[in-house]
């Protein structure tokens, strides 16, 4: 009870909140919580998961990563449950902390001296109207796809019962699998949309899902989170993701929030890689590219993204494994 009032005061993102902390321990990892007191009572905190992964050329080894910004009520409180974070990380191979993209705490990471590593994002302001909203796709694919999946009549729609999640992790696996990733579990989705700190939203035609996407609802800091996505191949045929992103894009806005992530954008992808490919269906939607920082504990993190970044063959092992 004490977590959710600070978190609640704190005005937390749901990366921090109960409900993400079950959802991630169903997807496997464990859910842990560190705490600062003053006279029984929270004034920081911050919500983390232990993970075991197998390394490529390293083996198996135990990390440990939080998102979100952590909870505090005082400023020194974010430099003491950032210090405590670091100190419980020694006794794994790294830490690392993914801040909110809209309101890292750059400064106070910096201050403990964390590591920063630079990934990106996708940013959209929902701010505008929905008129300027569509101008800003681009005419000739996302335009024309939305247009084309209207005319094919297809549908957008919350889903409603375990069978259409069921049937639409079916298309998402397959998904995963053509992309060599690991997929989250059943449990993540089913947990994620029913404690309602996100929705999955389908595309249909003739009541036959095509795709559909997971996306976050952080409403405490007014933005939406793009979190899994799938089509089958006759979803593609009709242009069901454009339809999907246009969509969740209203369907954000109508919630009142601001900004609508993308959920990544690899700037080292290149011509060839499906992860280029995805890049160029993002960028099609009008949205920004944003910096997205990683602060790790120690060195660790660092030297194995030096990696990661250097050698196409690493990256796809280190994705594959799990």
């Amino acid at each position: 009870m004490q977590w959710k009032s600070l978190w609640t005061k704190s005005k937390g993102s749901i990366y921090q909140s109960p409900a993400w902390a079950e959802a991630r321990r169903i997807s496997g990892d464990t859910p842990r919580f560190l705490a600062i007191k003053e006279s029984g009572q929270l004034k920081a905190g911050l919500l983390y998961f232990e993970r075991t992964k197998n390394l490529p050329l390293i083996g198996k080894v135990k990390f440990l990563f939080s998102e979100g910004n952590p909870l505090s009520l005082t400023e020194e409180g974010y430099n003491e449950i950032l210090k405590k974070f670091k100190k419980v990380s020694k006794n794994f191979f790294y830490g690392i902390n993914y801040p909110l993209v809209l309101f890292p705490l750059n400064k106070k990471l910096e201050e403990e001296r964390y590591k920063k590593v630079t990934n990106h994002t996708l940013i959209l302001n929902l701010s505008t109207s929905e008129e300027e909203l569509w101008k800003g796709l681009e005419k000739k694919s996302s335009r024309w796809g939305v247009k084309t999946a209207e005319k094919n009549k297809l549908g957008f729609v919350p889903a409603s019962n375990e069978k259409e999640i069921s049937d639409f992790y079916n298309i998402y696996k397959e998904t995963v699998k053509q992309g060599r990733f690991s997929p989250e579990k059943i449990g993540f989705i089913k947990e994620i949309t029913k404690s309602g700190i996100g929705n999955l939203f389908l595309i249909k035609s003739n009541n036959i899902i095509l795709g559909g996407g997971l996306i976050l609802l952080d409403k405490n800091n007014k933005y939406a989170i793009l979190n899994l996505t799938a089509s089958s191949a006759e979803g593609q045929k009709k242009q069901a993701m454009p339809y999907l992103y246009w969509n969740l894009i209203l369907y954000a806005k109508s919630q009142n929030l601001k900004y609508f992530d993308f959920g990544g954008y690899d700037t080292r992808a290149t011509e060839g890689d499906k992860l280029y490919n995805i890049n160029k269906f993002k960028g099609r939607f009008g949205a920004e590219i944003k910096p997205q920082y990683i602060y790790s504990t120690g060195l660790k993190y660092s030297f194995l993204r030096g990696l990661l970044d250097k050698s196409a063959f690493f990256k796809d092992m280190y994705f594959r494994k799990k």
